[in-house]
């Protein structure tokens, strides 16, 4: 007999959650890197290997992390709603909202110092 929670059966429930807690982690690792490359971008602003291109890879990354950001919120707020009834689910949870946050307050710092 198969268990069901909030109308999902307990297997679809546990793929729907590991499917989204892998893209998840795969938005915050991608927004890391991103991070890490507008800062080196950011460093090179107002110095000889300033240039129009430069500003435009620098705004095109910052225009793609801010809509994967965006992405990434609506998951987790998704995977938030999602029934668990395994504690390494909300483990999971709590962990990824926890890199999520401080990947984004690093976004923001390299938003404001552009």
């Amino acid at each position: 007999m198969e268990s069901y929670q909030g109308g999902l059966a307990r297997d679809e429930a546990a793929e729907t959650f590991n499917r989204k807690s892998q893209t998840i982690t795969s938005n915050i690792n991608k927004i890391s890197q991103n991070v890490s490359s507008m800062s080196k971008m950011v460093n090179q602003l107002q110095t000889p290997q300033d240039s129009q291109e430069l500003r435009n890879q620098l705004r095109q990354i910052q225009n793609y992390t801010q809509k994967l950001a965006k992405d990434t919120s609506t998951l987790l707020m998704e995977l938030m709603k999602l029934p668990t009834d395994q504690p390494v689910h909300k483990l999971t949870r709590d962990r990824l909202s926890d890199e999520y946050m401080v990947t984004l307050n690093f976004f923001q710092v390299i938003l404001f110092f552009q």
